[in-house]
């Protein structure tokens, strides 16, 4: 009898069995990886692969993956989401290792320490994604560049600014500190053809609207 249809194993190959899987396993990067070049290029080479064997049998599901893998990747490459995503894996790890211990003195500092690792961790973490969520949606005090770039079409995209990969915050317009000069700046998106840019930044600000045209298959 054939096994039940399993997207993660049977689109990306994912074969642990923990359901659904963590950001790095889902990437199919080593737990914990600090790398941003590896933790991009993983995203881009999956969410590749998904849109080259998509077809109508299975578009739901490699759009709801393609879904994931877009979130995974931006929670990997913001340091402090990551920070504070490596902080809830850990603590989930360390409750794992205490609860399933049977040895009596084990299970002893286990009831001792668990509540104060479980506090200390959630402490951190809360405080850490609360930093973030306010850093993220405050808009540069000196942006001098602004770009109509709704936040719900940032889903699978990437942006940057003289060859170097840009982070993507939450606010409405997007807005950026660049410096005074020339800058080639490139955007991209999944499904879209690559929006190529030449400004030049002096003391005022610039402003960008970016119109997507579909690429072709």
């Amino acid at each position: 009898m054939p096994a039940e249809f399993d997207p993660y194993r049977d689109l990306l190959g994912i074969v642990t069995p923990t359901r659904p899987p963590d950001h790095y396993a889902l990437l199919g990067l080593e737990l914990f990886e600090s790398d941003r070049k590896k933790i991009e290029d993983a995203a881009t080479e999956r969410m590749g692969r998904l849109q080259d064997m998509a077809n109508s049998k299975i578009v739901d599901h490699s759009q709801r993956l393609l879904n994931e893998l877009s979130a995974a990747r931006r929670c990997l490459l913001n340091a402090i989401q990551k920070v504070a995503y490596d902080e809830v894996l850990r603590t989930k790890s360390q409750r794992a290792k205490l609860s399933g211990s049977g040895n009596q003195n084990q299970g002893t500092v286990s009831w001792k320490q668990q509540p104060l690792i479980i506090t200390a961790v959630v402490g951190t973490v809360v405080l850490l994604l609360l930093l973030g969520v306010f850093f993220l949606r405050r808009p540069p005090d000196n942006a001098n560049l602004i770009i109509d770039w709704p936040p719900g079409d940032r889903v699978g995209g990437r942006m940057y600014i003289d060859a170097k990969p840009q982070e993507l915050p939450l606010t409405e317009p997007l807005r950026i500190s660049v410096s005074e000069g020339p800058h080639r700046i490139e955007f991209q998106r999944d499904g879209y053809r690559k929006i190529e840019q030449r400004i030049q930044v002096a003391k005022h600000t610039v402003r960008l609207k970016l119109h997507w045209i579909v690429a072709k298959p």
